[in-house]
């Protein structure tokens, strides 16, 4: 698969090394810019793709990746402080679990396994009574904090194991999700009945197109609900999740590219802004659940507007061609790229495995299709024995009534019987 990790070698070895270059010195955590006091949802971020990507650091590197760890994410109730922040310790975790010899901690296995148990934890705790989830119990659910709960929390399940607790909360989560679908296939942040009582009363501080996109369909909360309903039950879930692709496909821009979410709320009173980089999970939506192919207008337009946002001076990834190089959206581009690689590996080997199999249906060691049906290796087998048996006492009758006569039909056996082994019928 050699050709397949080198497909976008330089973009990760760049984006990897810039990550490096502005990891606190200190406390080895991200923010997500340079300069400023790191916090453990970053760190989280960037310590996930350096786990999925682990083949591409070298031994100073992991140990880097693995005092980060340490630092920020074995201790989620003291680090972290709301649902997103546990979610992407959780995720970090699992992806580091499964690369855990690769980086050879100081740590014990078994304190990731015990601080990914605290994060889902404290998770189920916070979730509302609707079965979704906002950053605080009684916030608001949202598709977007909902969706990413109960797509690591299923992770988490199928990775370190299952409790009842666990499973109803995902399926209580997931049938918030489906609830949320709207009309047009695609899904908001929140209801729009919610959305209005949010703001009563505050509708003078923003206009009113923030506060219509914070319930109208868009790329971020439609990708983050494929992912979720793709990752738990696909096929259960198959007309939404089909609607919802349709609705990605007819939204992208011209330049393959789908806008940026700037998710905004009011939490303790004091206005937010979260931003949500609108092609990354448009993206991450498609490759959970079609059946991909790079030659997918759709799909090759957004990867390809993706690798051009790449920053050309310290290889770091913008969210638009605008913006500042983040962390975040760095840690974003490159799960994008490591998705892409992993399917373009295992689509490798269905392609294999086909053109072997369509070697096999033209061998000449096979046999030829029945005429009048399929028939079965062992009855076929049976048929060849039993016209066998019977040539052979044929000729053992007709030796004793008319020995020249025999002599022909024996020769008439032969050929029949090395015709038959050239067909492959022997």
């Amino acid at each position: 698969m050699e050709v397949q990790r080198n497909l976008f070698k330089t973009n990760i070895t760049r984006a990897l090394n810039w990550l490096f270059s502005v990891q606190d010195e200190d406390n080895f955590g991200w923010s997500w810019i340079r300069d400023i006091s790191p916090n453990s949802q970053n760190t989280a971020e960037v310590v996930s793709v350096c786990a999925q990507f682990s083949d591409y650091l070298d031994s100073n590197q992991k140990a880097l990746v693995s005092e980060a760890v340490e630092n920020w994410l074995l201790e989620p109730s003291v680090n972290g402080a709301i649902v997103i922040d546990y979610v992407w310790i959780m995720y970090a975790l699992i992806h580091f679990s499964e690369k855990y010899d690769d980086f050879n901690p100081d740590f014990q296995i078994e304190k990731i396994y015990m601080a990914a148990k605290e994060c889902a934890d404290l998770i189920i705790g916070l979730q509302n009574k609707d079965g979704g989830w906002g950053d605080n119990y009684g916030e608001n659910s949202t598709s977007t904090r909902t969706a990413l709960v109960v797509y690591c929390l299923k992770s988490y399940t199928l990775r370190l194991g299952s409790t009842s607790i666990y499973d109803k909360a995902i399926e209580t989560g997931t049938q918030l999700l489906v609830r949320m679908q709207n009309k047009d296939g695609g899904w908001g942040n929140q209801p729009v009945e919610q959305v209005i009582e949010e703001f009563k009363g505050n509708e003078h501080s923003f206009s009113r197109q923030v506060i219509s996109e914070q319930y109208l369909s868009q790329a971020v909360s439609t990708g983050y609900a494929l992912m979720a309903l793709g990752h738990v039950a696909p096929h259960q879930y198959y007309q939404n999740i089909q609607r919802g692709i349709r609705y990605l496909r007819s939204i992208q821009n011209p330049d393959g590219s789908y806008d940026i979410f700037y998710e905004v709320g009011i939490r303790k009173d004091v206005v937010f802004t979260f931003r949500h980089f609108g092609t990354v999970w448009a993206l991450k939506g498609f490759l959970r659940n079609t059946e991909v192919s790079f030659s997918d207008d759709c799909i090759s337009k957004a990867v390809y507007y993706l690798i051009q946002l790449q920053d050309d001076a310290t290889g770091g990834w913008k969210c638009t061609p605008e913006s500042d190089v983040y962390t975040w959206s760095t840690a974003n581009a490159l799960s994008i790229l490591a998705k892409i690689l992993y399917i373009g590996d295992n689509a490798f080997s269905i392609e294999l495995r086909n053109y072997v199999d369509t070697v096999l249906k033209t061998s000449v060691y096979r046999y030829d299709p029945p005429e009048h049906g399929p028939e079965s290796g062992t009855k076929r087998t049976q048929r060849l024995l039993l016209n066998m048996i019977l040539k052979i006492l044929l000729l053992l009758i007709m030796i004793f009534i008319h020995p020249l006569a025999a002599l022909t039909a024996g020769l008439l056996i032969l050929i029949d019987l090395i015709t038959l082994f050239f067909k492959g019928e022997t």
